[in-house]
């Protein structure tokens, strides 16, 4: 009995490493990739007066498109613009 409550127990320790690793990993990926969009967002509305609220808004989506569908759960909209 005891083997199966120990097997259960590393089972759900290894499921929440693997999540605890995949987020950190896709939270690192924002964080490095906000620049390069932060950037890209600029060339793109450089001819757009005061387009501030437009280039934040397309940072956080295009940061948003970089997240794992089973991640979103996890981290928001609002996370990402936290970030940025």
């Amino acid at each position: 009995m005891s083997i199966n409550i120990y097997s259960i127990v590393m089972t759900a320790l290894m499921v929440i490493f693997g999540f605890l690793c995949s987020y950190i990993r896709t939270k690192t990926n924002l964080i490095n990739k906000a620049g390069d969009f932060i950037n890209k967002a600029e060339e793109d509305y450089k001819d757009t007066a005061k387009a501030g609220a437009y280039k934040f808004e397309a940072v956080v989506e295009w940061l948003y498109g970089l997240v794992p569908a089973p991640m979103k759960i996890f981290i928001t909209r609002q996370m990402i613009a936290e970030i940025t």
